[in-house]
């Protein structure tokens, strides 16, 4: 299979904060060999580092974008368990994240957001199925 494309994104932004969720180096199968995520907020910007992540992980993700799905997420083992879930509340996102050999949870609420969706690589990936 030849992939054209070999990064994917969903940017979601409230008036509080900015996510980007960010899945990028293709491997020309079916796994990207990074996924992050950044937290916005004003000048200030977190990453969240989670390691690779198959195709399925950005089409659930997409789902969830489009309003199909309630929540989305998945896990890892990069280098330790991680683990974030974006679920849909009554005026906007919840997005919590946890790192487990950090012992450390973070925990962002968007209100009324915005979501814009870079779905180019899985319609090169999906074509007509897409």
């Amino acid at each position: 299979m030849l992939v054209h494309e070999d990064s994917a994104s969903i940017q979601v932004k409230s008036d509080d904060a900015e996510l980007l969720f960010h899945w990028h180096d293709f491997d020309g199968d079916d796994c990207f060999r990074a996924f992050h995520i950044d937290i916005v907020n004003g000048t200030r910007v977190e990453r969240f580092e989670f390691g690779e992540c198959v195709v399925w992980g950005l089409r659930k993700s997409v789902r969830f974008s489009r309003g199909e799905l309630d929540s989305a997420g998945s896990g890892f083992r990069f280098p330790d368990m991680r683990t974030y879930d974006l679920t849909r509340t009554v005026d906007g996102f919840l997005l919590q994240i946890r790192l487990e050999a950090a012992n450390r949870s973070e925990e962002i609420r968007l209100k009324n957001p915005t979501l814009i969706l870079d779905d180019g690589f899985l319609k090169e990936y999906d074509g007509d199925r897409w």
